[in-house]
């Protein structure tokens, strides 16, 4: 016969089977909590490392803009604002780079009184002594204007060579609304956030300079 209600070997038995359930609910409880534990292990390293890539990608950026800008005697500031202009007008980076550098040096190649880079300039009216004296975007800006007041396509893009080298006719694109439209597109890398600050881009240069 079952033992009455209330007996104790009934008392012990719904006991040790409510143990028995306790103990499989823990141990449910603690399966569940190691696996959480390891995936927020994992997803911490994943986050971890999208965060340091996320910082190395930004310092190699700054150290670039950082190091370009000292080469080609321009701030900081103003070569992401003309990069921004120039890919905003299908002018890739490295080719808008190149084509400053050669700039400055037509520049100064012209100031000799032969050549080439000269007789550009002569067509633009343009001294080449009164433009080593600027900055290099506010001869950029110069050149553009005047551009503007060359009759045909042909004529810009045989300038436009002689001043910039082989990325000159892919400048005129960037070139074509004169200092107005590049004053125009450098504000807007400004207010789009595209441009790093002094101190950041000499931070980035610093941190991939400690990492080398």
């Amino acid at each position: 016969m079952n033992s009455p209600t209330g007996q104790p070997g009934e008392r012990w038995n719904r006991a040790a089977a409510a143990s028995r359930r306790v103990g499989s609910t823990f141990n449910t409880m603690a399966s569940d909590i190691g696996r959480n534990v390891r995936r927020i292990a994992i997803g911490a390293s994943l986050a971890g490392g999208a965060i340091f890539g996320l910082a190395a990608s930004t310092a190699q950026l700054g150290d670039d803009v950082a190091k370009t800008a000292d080469k080609l005697g321009i701030g900081i500031g103003e070569l992401q604002e003309l990069r921004y202009a120039a890919e905003r007008s299908g002018v890739a980076t490295s080719a808008f780079d190149t084509a400053l550098e050669k700039m400055t040096k037509n520049i100064g190649l012209a100031m000799e009184g032969t050549g080439a880079q000269k007789d550009a300039l002569d067509a633009l009216g343009l001294s080449a002594a009164n433009l080593a004296t600027m900055s290099p975007e506010e001869a950029l800006g110069v050149i553009a204007d005047r551009l503007q007041g060359v009759e045909t396509q042909a004529e810009k893009a045989a300038i436009a060579n002689d001043l910039f080298g082989r990325s000159g006719i892919a400048m005129l694109n960037m070139l074509r609304d004169g200092s107005q439209g590049l004053t125009q597109l450098r504000e807007d890398a400004r207010r789009t956030g595209y441009v790093l600050s002094e101190q950041a881009a000499r931070d980035a240069e610093v941190f991939q300079d400690t990492l080398l």
